[in-house]
C-alpha cells in the first residue's frame, strides 16, 4: 500500500481500528500511513504529527515502551523544527 491515493482510505482504516480499542490493529496501519505522509510531505513535516501519535498510542497499549519512547522524541524534534522555521 502506498502513493497520495492511498492517503485517506488507510487513515480512515487506521483511525477505525483505533476506534475499536485493538491497538495491534492500528499500530501497523499508522506505520504504513507514516510511510506515505513521508513520501508526500517530507520526514519533519508537521503533517506526520498526529500519525505519529496514534502510534506512540498504540505502542504504549502493546507495552513496547522502547518503540513509543522513539516515536514521541520523533514527534518533538519534528515540533521542534517547525518552531524554529
Amino acid at each position: 500500500m502506498g502513493g497520495p491515493d492511498k492517503l485517506m482510505p488507510l487513515a480512515s482504516l487506521c483511525r477505525v481500528y483505533a476506534d475499536w480499542g485493538k491497538p495491534e490493529k492500528p499500530e501497523p496501519c499508522d506505520r504504513q500511513l507514516v510511510a506515505i505522509l513521508e513520501k508526500e510531505f517530507g520526514p519533519d513535516s508537521p503533517q506526520l504529527l498526529s500519525t505519529l501519535k496514534e502510534e506512540a498510542q498504540a505502542l504504549r497499549s502493546l507495552h513496547k515502551v522502547e518503540e513509543a519512547a522513539k516515536v514521541e522524541q520523533r514527534i518533538k524534534s519534528i515540533q521542534r523544527v517547525g518552531t524554529s522555521a
